[in-house]
């Protein structure tokens, strides 16, 4: 070869080493070229963290590799900015379905992805049920059965060892059950039963062979029928609240003895327990906190005063660090020592277990209120709102399985929802029962249905 050819070769590799070199250099770091937009771009990537494991991904109909078998995740990379369309899918699953974004230079996340069965298994537990009263773990139900003589009885089942226990004698038709209430370790509960123009109100020790009673329960009697008891948080002792007239005792009682120890309060429009602590709103407006060890002495909150109304039920409730009172269907938190109005036409709400959620929910409409801020994505902050679903169907108390999902049914059909809104939230219908009233275990992840007098377990519901 030419001394010349050989310098116009070198001249033209140079040439285009030049060129090549860089677009190699912004391939390998994630750019390309948008036909689109006819520009340059970074690209971004998908996270995905899904259980069950080993799930197959597609983007935008075209398959990627799958979540591992370990962990459930995977990273997949440039892809150019815009909207994509996911599906995971796991024979034996419900696919989940989401159109996601991805931005330049960025990971769009969906860590909190779970495949539910597509043909949920049920079990039956118990026959002959007409009315339970699970605990908050779900472990341990109390229920209402007709005997084989065609009485009523109150019995409990231990669902760790599937034990039942009587709780009662055989109750008269006319008997009704008032209130059922665990305490929060789940070692005692308390129920009351109205017959024969008389409240009668019992505490039940679930592991003790005897109480201090003499026997497994002991019945706390009371000159006045109480407008509500719970537990207190020191052992053997019950808060009593009460109607006298034109006032209202809130008095804390040995249910031991029958021996009233102390009294909170006389005009008490509200209570309830955080921890040691007795919380309770004053009809006059004020609200008051105590703690229930010895020696306690009662201190006025530093709150603004609320505007108690007349005739007006109020529920107290504390929970993750934070006070929330309801006034009818009205919702208020109390923040900077004010009562902050959260939700109008509310029944009932209850904090995510992470904390950070706060479930709002009507007969027809159900929302989830930010409590505070959230960086995982989608990033949410403090005073949030994510709209679930409306239906023109009743819908029963939503219920929490995990801080990113509600189960619920409407008509005969339960459902679960994401809390996750980028696009459109769509309830999955994963059983169908007559009428089901349900509960969620959460030590072993499954639904229980009660329905047509006939308790139910389902299977694992995810891992």
């Amino acid at each position: 070869m030419q001394k010349r050819h050989r310098t116009i070769l070198f001249f033209v590799l140079a040439v285009l080493f030049l060129l090549i070199a860089p677009s190699l250099a912004l391939y390998s770091q994630g750019y390309r070229f948008d036909w689109n937009q006819r520009k340059v771009t970074q690209t971004g990537a998908f996270f995905f963290k899904v259980s069950p494991t080993r799930v197959s991904i597609f983007i935008d109909g075209e398959p990627i590799s799958g979540t591992d078998f370990f962990f459930g995740t995977t990273l997949t990379r440039n892809f150019l900015p815009g909207p994509y369309h996911i599906r995971l899918e796991k024979e034996g699953y419900i696919s989940w379905e989401r159109t996601l974004e991805i931005q330049e230079n960025a990971v769009t996340e969906a860590k909190n992805v779970i495949l539910f069965p597509a043909d949920l298994k049920f079990q039956a537990l118990q026959e002959g049920i007409e009315k339970m009263w699970p605990s908050a773990s779900g472990s341990k139900i109390v229920f209402l059965e007709q005997t084989s003589q065609g009485a009523l009885q109150l019995s409990l089942l231990d669902r760790s060892t599937n034990r039942k226990t009587v709780l009662t004698a055989p109750l008269s038709r006319s008997s009704e059950i008032l209130h059922v209430l665990f305490d929060p370790q789940e070692e005692r509960v308390l129920f009351q039963v109205a017959g024969q123009e008389q409240i009668n109100t019992f505490i039940h020790h679930i592991s003790a062979s005897a109480t201090l009673c003499g026997q497994r329960a002991c019945s706390l009697s009371l000159a006045v029928a109480p407008k509500e008891v719970v537990f207190s948080s020191s052992p053997n002792r019950v808060l009593v609240l009460r109607n006298l007239g034109t006032i209202q005792i809130l008095q804390e009682t040995d249910y031991t003895t029958g021996r009233d120890l102390a009294y909170w309060g006389t005009h008490v429009a509200a209570f309830t327990v955080s921890g040691q602590n007795l919380l309770w709103l004053e009809r006059e407006g004020t609200m008051w906190s105590v703690n229930l060890g010895p020696q306690a002495s009662p201190q006025m909150m530093q709150t603004a005063k609320f505007p108690v109304r007349q005739e007006t039920s109020y529920i107290l409730s504390a929970e993750a660090g934070r006070i929330f009172l309801r006034e009818a269907e009205k919702a208020y938190l109390i923040k900077n020592q004010e009562f902050q109005e959260i939700g109008n036409g509310v029944r009932d709400m209850r904090v995510s277990p992470d904390g950070r959620k706060l479930l709002l929910s009507n007969n027809s409409e159900i929302w989830i209120l930010m409590l505070q801020d959230d960086d995982s994505q989608p990033r949410k902050r403090e005073g949030d709102r994510i709209f679930i679903t409306r239906l023109s169907e009743p819908i029963s108390l939503p219920l929490w399985i995990t801080s990113s999902h509600l189960i619920f049914s409407v008509g005969n059909t339960i459902k679960i929802a994401e809390t996750d809104d980028r696009d459109r939230i769509t309830p999955l219908e994963i059983a169908s029962f007559v009428n089901p009233q349900i509960f969620w275990r959460d030590g072993e992840r499954t639904l229980h249905v009660l329905s047509e007098g006939t308790l139910y377990a389902s299977e694992r519901l995810m891992n």
